[in-house]
């Protein structure tokens, strides 16, 4: 399972899996240096770590999309 870190409440990350359900969790589970925006997962101990790999496969995925939203009308689509 893979959790996107949304946003912090407080002493709470709000995150989403990949299904839209929201979980809140205490910040201090989370690995050091999580920001918004970040791909964690969990192992079978309940620790989360940070999956680098996804967190940027998404967010190049949220930039092409952007692009491609805001593009002028007679730019060519470049998305995949």
């Amino acid at each position: 399972m893979i959790l996107s870190i949304d946003r912090f409440e407080g002493d709470y990350a709000v995150c989403i899996d990949d299904n839209g359900k929201k979980t809140d969790l205490p910040r201090a589970l989370l690995p050091t240096g999580s920001r918004e925006g970040d791909c964690i997962r969990p192992d079978s101990q309940g620790n989360y770590h940070l999956d680098p790999e996804e967190t940027h496969r998404r967010r190049q995925r949220a930039i092409a999309l952007s692009q491609k939203l805001f593009r002028h009308p007679n730019q060519k689509e470049d998305v995949k």
